[in-house]
């Protein structure tokens, strides 16, 4: 490291935090200027790696608060459209952020700290760190993950079956350290060591082997074009009712179809009611809610037989209030007054010739979730959603990037279906074979390798 560099003020490393979580924003949906990724970071860690920041801990936050209400920019918008209320819009969008932002607080001490021994350090920590942002109990949240620009562009996606989607953004961290290194002029053999790292990452990409298939098979993932979020109930009855027959027509022939999340209302028993009816022939896999109470959201199947699997991770304020009764304020926000119940088993479904995987909207945003409907011996994900919520945001693609990342991880294909998109199948490399314009009414159907 140049023992001439000088430490930014204060004021001046802001001005680095603060255009890193700019070049982030550009970088993700809906504005995606991918690229822009792998250089996102660089002026923040140029500031954190000078040898006298007195500040890691600050700027981290910093960077983290502004970047968290770039990211969560949609938790904002829906809860404007939930609640009707401009000022209450503004508490869950800054309090996650403020939240959240403490992960990269950490993150950001902890490379400090690391620096002058192994800059790329900051790589494998901001991996750590991502990683548990996604896992801790009750507050889990894997969402807006630095490699989530990334996503259309498979040959770098081998990585995330080693480690998960976070090897990717440990690899763009490891970028912005090397470049950060050059900028600060630190020795040849640092920088080298860090360019190497780099290099063998490349290299492990190509070096993977593709996932092995046994047999072709053709699935179809059905898009209503309904609006399943904020429809009024008597009209998304009658839309559902009227579009998804169509859709069992256009997929005749299939191995699998898959439709949204949220098409079935309440009900005890097996068949589930529904407001349209569910022809033989076409192996279905679709989602709804299931009980009185307790109530479940659940994957339905039908192949003659029917089958179900409860959904196991909920979301938290969505689909479940905790401190309902301790925080008066909640009720301002026209919450559930009914929490769901989490199923006690993660189950794959046997639907047709297929062992299916499915993952019910949040829950395909965990790479662990899909990992166990893999050793559930699953053959295919089914992801079924409802982005609805989020349209007009950056939110759906978002998600869509997270299927797509469960393949990679898993070297399984997956067909997500949601009410208005994003509706689409994808090949065990995370290559997307086909794909429903949002709100169309319409079916995809494509060809991929099932083990």
């Amino acid at each position: 490291m140049d023992p001439n560099a000088k430490r930014p003020a204060l004021s001046g490393q802001a001005r680095y935090a603060l255009a890193s979580a700019a070049l982030l924003t550009l970088s993700f949906p809906p504005i995606n200027l991918r690229w822009l990724v792998l250089v996102s970071l660089v002026p923040f860690l140029w500031a954190l790696g000078h040898r006298d920041q007195k500040h890691p801990f600050r700027l981290g936050y910093l960077f983290g608060f502004f970047w968290q209400l770039s990211a969560l920019h949609w938790l904002g918008i829906l809860a404007v459209r939930w609640t009707g209320n401009w000022t209450l819009s503004w508490i869950p969008w800054v309090a996650a952020s403020a939240i959240c932002a403490l992960y990269f607080a950490a993150w950001s001490w902890c490379s400090h700290k690391l620096w002058s021994k192994a800059p790329w350090m900051a790589a494998v920590l901001w991996g750590v760190f991502e990683y548990l942002k996604g896992s801790l109990p009750v507050i889990a949240f894997p969402y807006a993950i630095l490699a989530t620009p990334l996503y259309p562009f498979p040959w770098l996606l081998g990585m995330a079956r080693l480690g998960d989607a976070v090897m990717v953004s440990a690899f763009v961290v490891l970028i912005g350290v090397a470049l950060a290194q050059g900028l600060l002029k630190e020795s040849l053999p640092r920088l080298g060591a860090t360019c190497g790292l780099v290099v063998a990452c490349l290299l492990l990409c190509i070096a993977l082997p593709v996932p092995v298939v046994s047999r072709q098979v053709r699935v179809a993932a059905g898009q209503p074009g309904v609006d399943l979020a904020f429809s009024k109930p008597d009209e998304e009855f009658l839309a559902v009712s009227q579009n998804v027959p169509a859709l069992f027509d256009r997929a005749r022939g299939a191995d699998l179809l898959v439709l949204p999340e949220g098409l079935v209302q309440g009900g005890d028993s097996l068949p589930p009611s529904t407001p349209f009816t569910v022809p033989d022939g076409v192996p279905v896999i679709f989602g709804g809610k299931r009980g009185n109470g307790p109530i479940y959201q659940t994957a339905f199947a039908y192949d003659g037989t029917w089958n179900y699997a409860d959904k196991t991770r909920l979301v938290i304020f969505g689909e479940y209030v905790p401190l309902r009764d301790k925080l008066p304020l909640l009720a301002n926000f026209n919450l559930a007054t009914a929490d769901l119940t989490p199923g006690t088993e993660l189950k794959a479904l046997d639907v047709g010739s297929l062992r299916v995987g499915p993952l019910l909207c949040f829950e395909a945003l965990f790479p662990d979730l899909a990992r166990k409907q893999a050793a559930n011996g699953a053959q295919i994900l089914a992801v079924m959603s409802v982005d609805d919520w989020y349209m007009g945001t950056g939110a759906p693609e978002v998600l869509k990037a997270g299927t797509v990342f469960r393949c990679a991880e898993t070297g399984l294909p997956a067909v997500r279906a949601g009410g208005l998109g994003h509706s689409m199948i994808v090949d065990g490399t995370g290559r997307i074979l086909a794909e429903i314009p949002l709100a169309a009414t319409q079916v995809a159907t494509a060809k991929v390798g099932v083990r």
